[in-house]
């Protein structure tokens, strides 16, 4: 340790007393410097502790090696000069493991023995710095999620109005009108389908989302949501397989898990080709029930796998019959899953289909 750098931390707590505050019972970081050279005479525990090095060692470096931005120091060191007075300041330090540190920072001239000294106080404010990212990342989502919900919603709402006032104010045959309702009666479906997934994201991302679990049979539950489908397969010409173990029976949710079920049974028949096949099983695997739904469609683009799990994701893969997608179905499912302590993991290639499976813990 450099000699003169030793003399002076001992003056220092010599010259003021109150200086010993510092070390132990202040809650803030507290560096002194030499005012000329940058070079450190007393740092508290605090400071120490947050920074990861040792308070005897640090006395005669310099203290620009904490800056994770050398002009950011540079640029405080101006001001401070400037004003010659006491000085906040909002600074990136590196901490522990050269981790970045938020801090509210001030600086002080401080005149011991003659000497020049500068006060330094660090303030560590890097989790309320992420708090506050988590926050408007979140604002963001949530101005993006209303903006494609109001845009899903205005076009069919539309619809419905446009096709009501042609209903009231034309002289429409009754087969003409019987036409109107019906659109009328698939477009509200299309709207409350939207709905209900809003509220589902909704109710889940606000932990309100409480499952109420009963041992059933996950392989008789994969058979009647199949039986709920299959008019619409029928429609396009999909041949629904299933195939089940012996003994699938576990604790769930069976309206929750049966939503699930739902979401990815049509996404498959959404996204197949009129006259293909969408295969289906629930399988034991060791410790986990796995329920697949395969269909042999268009697949999914590797860039755009990480994506699919995310609410109001539109991937390049078209619905094969114009079908509408809210984009929210994969969201929610992997939640419910999720919920009930399982995973869902996806395998898909471009042009010759997806499976996703579910795997709930035995």
């Amino acid at each position: 340790m450099n000699k003169t750098h030793n003399s002076s931390f001992e003056r220092i707590l010599a010259a003021d007393s109150k200086l010993r505050v510092f070390e132990d019972t202040v809650p803030a970081g507290i560096l002194i410097i030499h005012l000329e050279d940058g070079r450190v005479v007393f740092s508290n525990r605090y400071f120490n502790e947050a920074f990861g090095v040792d308070g005897v060692s640090l006395l005669g470096e310099n203290w620009e090696t904490f800056f994770v931005d050398k002009d950011e120091r540079q640029n405080l060191m101006v001001e401070f000069s400037v004003n010659d007075q006491v000085r906040d300041f909002e600074l990136r330090l590196r901490g522990k493991d050269d981790t970045v540190l938020w801090g509210l920072a001030s600086l002080a001239p401080i005149l011991v023995d003659d000497e020049e000294l500068l006060l330094f106080a660090f303030n560590d404010v890097t989790k309320l710095k992420r708090v506050e990212a988590e926050l408007r990342e979140l604002n963001e989502i949530k101005n993006r999620f209303l903006g494609m919900a109001a845009h899903d919603l205005r076009n069919p709402i539309g619809a419905i109005r446009g096709l009501a006032n042609m209903i009231l104010n034309l002289d429409l045959e009754d087969e003409k009108k019987a036409k109107f309702l019906e659109m009328i009666s698939r477009t509200s479906d299309q709207m409350l389908v939207l709905l209900n997934d809003l509220l589902d994201v909704s109710t889940i991302d606000s932990n309100e989302f409480n499952l109420t679990k009963r041992k059933g049979n996950l392989g008789i539950l994969l058979k009647e949501r199949i039986a709920l489908v299959s008019i619409t397969a029928d429609q396009k010409g999909i041949q629904l397989s299933c195939d089940v173990d012996d003994n699938t029976d576990i604790e769930f949710d069976s309206d929750r898990v049966g939503q699930a079920i739902d979401n990815l049974l049509t996404n498959a028949v959404k996204f197949s080709a009129p006259g293909s096949v969408v295969e289906t099983s629930v399988r034991r695997n060791g410790t986990s029930l796995d329920l697949t739904v395969r269909d042999f469609g268009q697949g999914i683009a590797l860039r755009e796998i990480d994506r699919i799990f995310t609410p109001f994701e539109k991937l390049s893969s078209k619905p094969t019959a114009g079908e509408k997608s809210t984009g929210l179905g994969l969201a929610i499912t992997k939640k419910i899953v999720e919920a009930h302590g399982g995973t869902i993991r996806v395998e898909s290639t471009p042009g010759k289909g997806s499976a996703f499976t579910l795997s709930f813990p035995v």
